[in-house]
């Protein structure tokens, strides 16, 4: 149950999320380490102004005490957040974090840029392979022509080598046959 509470309206609640009671119950640093989020039940009053509405999102943290009790906290980590850098500026750290960002922008930018010159040359040296595939096909095809047609050729100059020799010997022996005459 909470005893003493900022906001007065706090007083006298019971504090039922599972996890934060067994944060509490094992007197450990888990409560600490797991931060819960959750509703508000009832409204967060500071100096009397409504500061959390009931219902809103707030983290809840809670740390045992020696003494027996606890310590209950609730936060809005883009509300602190907000107060950091409002009150401490822009540090050196968040500059370098954002040139380190640039850094990686850029080479992600350089990258994906690689990338679609190497998909590019990937597709025209497809396209450039089935081009090839094409013309091996059609020239292995054209061979097969060429030799049938030189195979044809051979055979009718053999024939025309024939009826030459043919006509030659009758040249021949009509020659000879009118001179024998």
């Amino acid at each position: 149950m909470i005893e003493v509470a900022t906001s007065p309206n706090l007083e006298g609640d019971v504090l039922e999320n599972e996890l934060l009671l067994f944060g509490l119950g094992s007197k450990s640093m888990a409560a600490v380490a797991a931060p819960v989020a959750a509703p508000v039940a009832a409204p967060i009053l500071i100096d009397g102004v409504v500061e959390r509405s009931s219902g809103t999102i707030a983290y809840q943290v809670v740390q045992p005490l020696e003494t027996g009790g606890a310590l209950l906290l609730y936060y809005d980590i883009s509300e602190l957040l907000e107060r950091r850098v409002r009150s401490q500026g822009i540090q050196a750290t968040t500059l370098q974090l954002l040139g380190v960002g640039a850094f990686f922008v850029l080479l992600t930018a350089i990258l994906l840029i690689g990338r679609s010159f190497v998909k590019r040359n990937f597709r025209e040296m497809a396209f450039e392979a089935e081009l090839l595939r094409q013309q091996s096909t059609e020239l292995e095809q054209h061979n097969r022509q060429l030799a049938a047609a030189q195979a044809e050729a051979e055979r009718a100059l053999a024939l025309a080598e024939e009826k030459n020799r043919i006509r030659a010997e009758f040249v021949l022996m009509s020659t000879m046959s009118s001179g024998l005459r």
